[in-house]
């Protein structure tokens, strides 16, 4: 047994502990969500390291585990030019997405370090660390540690610095995934595809938004969510509308987690 210097993410699945009560329960519409959710995410982890890029060494791609309603995912964190932080991070991102079509959301941390990455099992500091940072995330945000953090302002993959590529961005003080960033949704080649992705996404946040309104620790988690949508419609020029927000209802903070 042999620990490596790993990026590893730890990601927590925010509402799927409500579709799994409805799936007990027998309810059509949720069962048909859960069964082509587990479809999709098994084929996800499965095969689509590809995405990343066709000539990635298998060694250097992103091993998983997927547990109920957590996805841990690691990568060696410099090896042959290729940089784990970098993989991590972009899995981090196309998973969001691709959650987001089925009304989910991501919660998590990203953390560099030891790790011993097993088939079924996973240890380490790194590992124990992103687990925490997940806890202290409170929105719907993927954190990074501070070791993390550090290695992206000085790492190269290949030549490039990792500090010139759109996979992070400043979040009260603190570095965290670009979630929103449009490029990374499967099928971008397709004309219209951002557009009617984050058409859906506007449905289902604001839906949300309706639905707790009168319950402030979750509508601060889809508040903060609407308004990271409405930054990523003004960063990357999005035809889409944005989600209305009134000043008093974009400011809602918490002082402990949202509810899951």
């Amino acid at each position: 047994m042999t620990f490596e210097t790993r990026a590893v993410a730890f990601l927590d699945i925010l509402g799927f502990k409500d579709l799994i009560k409805k799936v007990e329960a027998n309810e059509q519409e949720a069962c048909r969500q859960f069964n082509a959710f587990i479809t999709v995410v098994n084929a996800f982890v499965s095969f689509d390291n590809k995405s990343l890029s066709t000539l990635m060494p298998k060694n250097v791609q992103p091993k998983y585990i997927f547990v109920s309603d957590s996805i841990i995912l690691s990568a060696p964190l410099q090896e042959n030019g290729y940089d784990g932080l970098v993989a991590v991070t972009l899995k981090a991102i196309q998973l969001t997405h691709k959650l987001l079509e089925f009304g989910l959301s991501i919660r998590g941390g990203i953390a560099v370090g030891n790790v011993l990455h097993e088939p079924a099992n996973i240890f380490g500091s790194a590992f124990s660390e992103a687990i925490d940072l997940e806890k202290k995330a409170n929105y719907p945000r993927i954190l990074l540690s501070d070791n993390a953090a550090s290695h992206l302002d000085r790492a190269n993959q290949f030549t490039t610095p990792l500090k010139e590529l759109p996979l992070w961005i400043n979040d009260e003080q603190q570095r965290i995934v670009n979630t929103f960033n449009p490029y990374y949704i499967n099928g971008t080649e397709q004309h219209g595809r951002i557009e009617s992705a984050f058409n859906q996404y506007r449905i289902y946040i604001s839906e949300n938004l309706n639905k707790y309104e009168c319950d402030l620790r979750i509508k601060a988690k889809w508040n903060w969510l609407a308004k990271s949508f409405n930054k990523a419609l003004l960063d990357h020029g999005i035809g889409v509308n944005p989600i209305d927000l009134p000043p008093n209802k974009g400011e809602i903070t918490i002082g402990n987690r949202p509810l899951d």
